[in-house]
């Protein structure tokens, strides 16, 4: 009778998880969003089975456009420009104020506010660790990675905020909510607490009360899609006066190779991709990565966090290739899509002011910043020709396109 009772009972919450995934996929898209996030922290505080099956439903009937992440690439469709804010909370850790902005659907983005206009170059005298973080970076980083076929950086869009009443109005953070004053000119201005740059005398001050910013998608939940965090190996010291080991010795390349993940799988080509895309940036302060932990060693890196991109137009910081030309490695289909946005017809520049016209916020680059991409592009190649010529076609280049059944060498779409 007791077995019959407990089959019974399964029977029941069967049925119960059928009607809850099937009702879920009928309702609204927030509804079914706040369920799915308030279930998720139920089976972990509580270690449910029964709840975390209810999640994974939840999670596999929604809506596809809202997150799609495959094993070699990373999209979400960019919807951030318009939706309604329902709350704003500064963001814990990190050097600079960003704030993580809760939607009406209770989707979240992270939103870094303008801090430097487009003509301003970082100062020569700043070091990397201590420049500031662009929106207008962010947002052009996006579309470089796109245009590279990358696609492994979360869409970003800008977005011009009234200060007042989507930031102030709206928050709950009182420690946010304490810096804003009214400046002598009559703007908004706020400050929040950060590391650097959040004190009066750094404040961000609207026109009056309307400032730019970036919004970023967030990554799912860490409880749907696990991440780890890597140390790059070509990590910066981070120091006014030390030198990371990669900038004393020209073979560490060498011992990077014999070094889980590099020993394997496509992590360290996965890595020169990163290089390329940082040096056309100018951004100098990679010092982590992100994966999925899903696809194990055979996954992608997420480009996380860019804001330290076009800092300089006028100056092409060769460190940052020094990954590319001490490990002289790089996959086919990189180099095939770094050899046509060589060419006239598919200029870097010219697909990326056309791409960044598509932003509200445009222009997003200024004329130099552009011309820098392509002339920092031309470098890049002429390090993968030097390395060719070293070592020959076939130990530098890696043709991953057998591999992946892909033609990345066709034209880039527009």
């Amino acid at each position: 009778e007791s077995a019959g009772t407990g089959r019974s009972f399964i029977m029941l919450l069967l049925w119960l998880i059928l009607v809850l995934c099937v009702t879920t996929y009928l309702l609204a898209p927030e509804y079914n969003l706040f369920m799915r996030t308030w279930l998720t922290s139920s089976a972990i505080i509580k270690n449910s089975v029964f709840l975390a099956i209810i999640t994974h439903c939840l999670f596999t009937v929604d809506d596809v456009d809202a997150y799609e992440g495959k094993q070699n690439e990373v999209y979400f469709p960019d919807k951030f420009s318009v939706t309604l804010f329902l709350s704003v909370a500064m963001k814990s850790g990190g050097t600079q104020l960003k704030l993580i902005m809760t939607f009406q659907n209770y989707g979240q983005a992270l939103f870094k506010p303008m801090k430097q206009t487009r003509e301003q170059e970082t100062p020569p005298d700043f070091f990397y660790f201590s420049d500031f973080e662009r929106h207008n970076a962010e947002i052009a980083a996006y579309h470089l990675d796109r245009i590279l076929d990358f696609r492994r950086v979360p869409p970003v869009t800008g977005r011009l905020v009234n200060m007042t009443k989507e930031i102030r109005d709206v928050t709950r953070d009182k420690k946010l909510w304490r810096t804003f004053f009214i400046s002598p000119a009559n703007n908004i201005c706020f400050y929040g607490e950060c590391s650097y740059y959040c004190s009066t005398e750094h404040a961000l001050c609207g026109k009056p009360d309307q400032i730019e910013g970036s919004l970023a998608a967030f990554l799912p939940d860490l409880a749907l899609a696990k991440r780890r965090t890597w140390r790059n190996p070509w990590r910066r010291s981070y120091h006014k006066r030390k030198k990371a080991e990669w900038e004393v010795d020209p073979d560490y390349c060498e011992e990077v190779k014999q070094t889980p993940p590099y020993d394997s799988g496509t992590r360290l080509l996965d890595i020169m991709d990163m290089t390329i895309f940082d040096f056309l940036m100018g951004n100098m302060d990679r010092h982590h990565y992100e994966t999925f932990e899903k696809f194990g060693n055979e996954t992608f890196i997420i480009h996380l966090d860019n804001g330290r991109g076009f800092g300089k137009h006028s100056h092409d910081e060769l460190s940052i290739l020094v990954p590319l030309s001490q490990c002289c490695r790089v996959k086919r289909s990189t180099h095939l899509r770094l050899q046509l946005l060589a060419k006239e017809e598919f200029r870097l520049s010219a697909l990326m002011e056309e791409s960044l016209q598509t932003d509200t916020l445009s222009p997003i680059l200024i004329r130099p910043h552009l011309e820098a991409m392509d002339r920092r592009l031309h470098l890049v190649l002429q390090v993968l020709a030097d390395c060719i010529e070293k070592e020959g076609y076939s130990n530098v280049v890696e043709d991953d396109l057998l591999v992946e059944g892909l033609n990345t060498g066709t034209a880039p779409q527009r």
